[in-house]
């Protein structure tokens, strides 16, 4: 998949499927819960405590935001594990990401969560340049 070609929609709406079936896997799950929590509620500080209906230029409400940062948290999780000695430096939800793939990492590997489509789909979010 060439992620050039793919328009700013498009990667939201791969990354919320991509997060589905995420969730599918974790669901009624407490931490992850939380992990949403703390992704969200970073996000609303971010966007100046907005209301969630008012969405940017590309239709990303903050509950989009929340949904794309998790898929791209667990993402990056797979790829390094944060290092326990700057926990007081790195935000709480990239240790939560952590938890979640180490704990679910066979049935995240199972259901395809990691193919190269959704990982082109991943790369292509720049949160820049979506808010």
């Amino acid at each position: 998949m060439n992620t050039q070609k793919l328009d700013k929609k498009e990667v939201i709406e791969g990354i919320r499927k991509i997060f589905f079936k995420i969730s599918r896997i974790v669901e009624g799950r407490e931490y992850f819960d939380r992990f949403l929590e703390n992704i969200k509620r970073g996000e609303k500080q971010h966007r100046k405590l907005r209301p969630d209906c008012i969405t940017t230029p590309y239709g990303m409400t903050i509950t989009d935001s929340t949904i794309c940062h998790a898929v791209m948290r667990i993402f990056e999780s797979k790829e390094s594990k944060p290092k326990l000695e700057r926990y007081l430096y790195i935000k709480k939800e990239v240790f939560e990401a952590y938890g979640i793939y180490y704990e679910y990492k066979e049935q995240l590997k199972a259901e395809n969560i990691f193919s190269k489509k959704n990982r082109d789909l991943v790369k292509a979010f720049d949160y820049r340049e979506f808010i």
